[in-house]
């Protein structure tokens, strides 16, 4: 009997992490070693500096946007110097927050509940599918957002210590070290202290010598906001206040959308936000409830009214910040890390309402009991949904950063041509990339594929079983006075997925001279699946825009090749293009 006990309750434990295993394979089949945006302008900076002992205080202590992020940049910089800078072990960091989180809400909930092992696996479970769900997949791939997990996850800790049995001063202490390490790793860590300081006032009011610690805390708090906002830089926050009195409406439909981001938020607009009045609704009907029930359940309420405040604070903190910039803002997706919290909170407070219901024989609350289920199901349901989508959205991604890392490998040798040229982010910003990926690679810290010759014979990759094939050259078209398109269909030989670039060049003497490229990715999977085992050409279809100039006048053979970005080589792609360039015209042979 005691056998079967442990193995009911071991697999009940397996299933409850199964949504963090299925992210961590799904983290390590599409995390790309190669930074992004802010994440090479700032932290590579930084870890150059470290390296040639250049590092200052006021580096780590510099405002990025609204928030101090001194923590999170030591962590970055620490990890580079283990890693060779290595981005990949920052996405794990976040899921080990992640992972941290989840376990300090089942640690939260066993020890202010008297559930049953299967039930608090079961809410743990329906928690993680939120916590970990791939929705979030701009933050898990970005090896730069450790910062977005790092509040919550000492939110969690210092309530999960508070429901210990350590010693008074002790929760008092690390919830002091935890609400500073929140504060300067994103501008919502504050709301550390906005939330635990009621909490100890509320539980330790008594007896009078306690008051003593909860001084304590509110001065430890006075001293991070005064560190933090000496020299601050309130960004536009006339013209936000200006906007938000003018627009009340719009600003509440704003925040509303950010609440209900995690659900439905790949329908549209409309449809996110009709989930976030359902969960702004499901919690005031949740505060109603909990406030005519009795103390007992009260009081196992708070810490997930506390988690629930956590993202409604955020997303008022945000709207004060970002709602000027449109609801478009809110396709960004990182912001599904803060508003999943609330609904986390729900599954709990559900709970324990209807847990209420059943246990006080409340006839005329079958309605209630009812609603709960329908609103855990529809939780369950959505959060399904967009983790599918957001599944598709990492293959995306993964394409994306490869296109990206074929970008870096070139951008010294045909600088003209880059890729980044179309970036909304690089495009201004493109010399001073250069410059700092340079001073980086200096720093010895860029290990990714570089490369600065023109003849591409030095990266050609051999396929070794000839069946393999790695696409084709189909043609060239003229579409503008000089300016021509090279097009045709290519893929990685022995993988189930596009070329990260192609590669075109002309032969000159038994060299391949690149004259330009094009990255992906390019067009999608065929959605008749039957008609493919694999993918196959009509997945892989690419195009390439060139001009005369760029070439020698003479006769040329025209190649082009298949890149893999991860590897830095090149397969060269079947069929060969002869052309003639005179001196100001092209003409195909």
């Amino acid at each position: 009997m005691l056998f079967k006990k442990k193995i009911l309750t071991t697999s009940s434990c397996l299933l409850t992490l199964l949504p963090a295993i299925m992210l961590t394979i799904l983290i390590y089949k599409y995390a790309v070693n190669i930074p992004h945006e802010d994440g090479l302008f700032t932290p590579g900076i930084l870890i150059s500096k470290t390296a040639n002992s250049f590092l200052t205080f006021e580096d780590l202590f510099k405002q990025g946007n609204e928030s101090r992020v001194v923590i999170p940049r030591l962590i970055v910089i620490g990890l580079a110097f283990l890693t060779d800078w290595d981005v990949r072990f920052q996405m794990f960091v976040s899921l080990l927050l992640a992972g941290l989180t989840s376990f300090n809400i089942y640690y939260i909930l066993k020890k202010t509940t008297s559930y049953h092992h299967g039930l608090c696996f079961f809410l743990t479970l329906l928690a993680n599918l939120l916590i970990f769900s791939p929705i979030q997949e701009t933050n898990w791939l970005w090896g730069n957002q450790i910062m977005i997990f790092i509040p919550i996850a000492c939110l969690t800790a210092s309530l999960a210590i508070f429901y210990s049995s350590c010693l008074f001063p002790l929760k008092v202490i690390f919830a002091i070290l935890y609400s500073s390490i929140a504060t300067f790793s994103f501008a919502n860590g504050m709301l550390c202290w906005v939330l635990l300081i009621p909490l100890f006032m509320y539980k330790y009011r008594q007896p009078v010598h306690n008051r003593f610690w909860i001084i304590l805390l509110t001065f430890f708090m006075v001293c991070n906001l005064i560190i933090f906002f000496w020299g601050y830089d309130f960004p536009q926050s006339r013209q936000l206040q200006s906007y938000i009195l003018a627009n009340p409406i719009k600003a509440f439909h704003y925040f509303i959308c950010l609440l209900g981001l995690p659900l439905n938020h790949f329908f549209s607009i409309q449809i996110t936000a009709i989930s976030g009045y359902i969960i702004f609704s499901t919690f005031l009907f949740c505060m109603f409830n909990i406030i005519k029930t009795n103390a007992s359940t009260f009081k196992c309420s708070i810490p997930w009214l506390i988690i629930a405040g956590y993202s409604i604070l955020t997303a008022l903190m945000i709207t004060f910040g970002r709602a000027d910039a449109g609801e478009e803002q809110l396709y960004a997706y990182r912001y599904t890390s803060f508003s999943i919290y609330i609904t986390v909170a729900l599954v709990f407070l559900l709970a324990h309402i209807y847990q209420y219901t059943v246990q006080h024989h409340i006839r005329q609350k079958i309605i209630v009991k009812i609603l709960i289920i329908f609103l855990i199901f529809f939780f369950t349901l959505t959060s399904s949904s967009t983790s599918l989508y957001g599944i598709q959205r990492m293959k995306k991604s993964h394409q994306i950063r490869l296109g990206e890392r074929a970008c870096f490998a070139f951008m010294n040798t045909l600088p003209s041509h880059t890729e980044f040229r179309n970036h909304p982010v690089i495009t201004s910003h493109f010399l001073q990339l250069m410059f700092e990926v340079s001073i980086i690679r200096n720093s010895g810290f860029w290990k990714h594929p570089y490369i600065e010759d023109l003849n591409i014979r030095n990266i050609q990759g051999h396929i070794s079983n000839p069946k393999m094939q790695s696409g084709t050259l189909e043609g060239i078209r003229k579409i503008h006075s000089n300016k021509y398109e090279a097009y045709g269909k290519a893929f990685l030989p022995g993988q189930k997925e596009p070329a990260n670039a192609v590669l075109l060049t002309y032969k000159y003497d038994e060299q391949y001279i690149l004259f330009e490229y094009t990255v992906g990715p390019f067009t999608d999977k065929p959605k008749d699946t039957r008609l493919f085992n694999q993918w196959n050409y009509l997945s892989c279809k690419w195009t390439s825009t060139f001009t005369a100039r760029d070439l020698p006048a003479g006769e040329l053979e025209i190649y082009a090749w298949a890149y893999d970005a991860l590897h830095g080589t090149a397969y060269l792609l079947d069929n060969k293009l002869h052309i003639i360039i005179p001196e100001n015209t092209m003409t195909l042979k």
